[in-house]
């Protein structure tokens, strides 16, 4: 999905958003106005930072964010609620000007990053208690549209341990 304005917006239904590289302009992912489903194993990359947002989520929606790449947004993942939800996990947020997570519906301690996650390898890296990461994702060679990840990415075998992507 390479649009010039927004990429998915979800309103009022239902959808799974997942395995997309997802290279826009303004807010790469929306959902809205009660929808449902969920958000997992994207990559989400802006080509312009003034003003957008990597996921926005708002209006009585609630849905999981898990195992995504969010590069170069002004703001990362956006929560608007009267509930807080904890479904914001082992996302990888680089590159993003502003906050990293903001809303109302963020829970106090997300974005904190004091824990670590230990790869097979030894290799150790900061993360939040809900397993997100501010680190380079290495992608290959993105001025070329090639996002896929580098050997040594921290993105590797760092999601979500009971997703398994077959």
């Amino acid at each position: 999905i390479s649009p010039d304005k927004s990429g998915i917006q979800v309103y009022n239904s239902e959808a799974e958003v997942h395995h997309n590289l997802i290279k826009v302009r303004h807010d790469g992912v929306m959902f809205h106005n009660q929808a449902q489903g969920s958000i997992y194993n994207n990559t989400i990359v802006a080509t312009d930072d003034s003003e957008n947002l990597g996921v926005w989520i708002y209006n009585l929606t609630e849905v999981p964010v898990t195992n995504n790449i969010i590069d170069g947004f002004d703001g990362g993942i956006y929560y608007e609620n009267d509930q807080v939800s904890n479904d914001f996990r082992y996302n990888t947020l680089f590159n993003i000007s502003g906050s990293h997570f903001s809303g109302s519906g963020m829970p106090v301690y997300i974005g904190v990053f004091g824990d670590t996650i230990e790869l097979e390898d030894g290799t150790v890296f900061s993360s939040d208690i809900l397993g997100n990461m501010n680190l380079d994702p290495l992608f290959a060679m993105p001025s070329e549209n090639n996002y896929e990840l580098q050997l040594g990415s921290s993105c590797i075998n760092t999601g979500d341990p009971a997703m398994l992507d077959l």
